[in-house]
């Protein structure tokens, strides 16, 4: 069941995955302004991000990195987006979320975590942060 009309900006749960607290402060703006009432759930690990997708309601918005812990540009594996996204794509079936939008700069890491989830015939997008008010106003 969704949450709200993500159009009115009722409800609207919106997951956030990112190591970087200003990026998180960053994205957690964008998504104040855009729906002030929503409800924002933030991780910095993947363990934690792993932990609220499968057991939270569905979220309306799900945004991950691929790069976590402070390494940049790292190979997908454990304690990466990658992993989360592999583990959200197995369990998705269960609940059905909204958007999915994969936001890091490691473009091969991102690539890899969009498989997992085109692979099961989930819609996702790529957008580095940086490019993120384009096509949104």
């Amino acid at each position: 069941m969704r949450c709200g009309d993500a159009e009115k900006g009722d409800n609207v749960r919106i997951f956030i995955l990112d190591d970087d607290p200003k990026r998180q402060q960053a994205f957690s703006d964008y998504y104040i302004n855009r729906y002030p009432s929503c409800t924002l759930y933030q991780s910095y690990t993947a363990d934690e991000a792993i932990d609220l997708l499968l057991t939270q309601e569905p979220f309306d918005v799900v945004q991950l990195d691929h790069d976590l812990g402070g390494k940049v540009f790292q190979p997908s594996g454990t304690g990466t987006g990658y992993e989360v996204a592999n583990a959200f794509a197995e369990a998705w079936g269960a609940k059905k979320h909204g958007r999915v939008i994969v936001h890091s700069f490691n473009g091969h890491g991102a690539l890899q975590m969009l498989s997992c989830f085109v692979a099961k015939g989930i819609p996702c997008e790529y957008r580095p942060f940086g490019v993120w008010d384009e096509g949104e106003k």
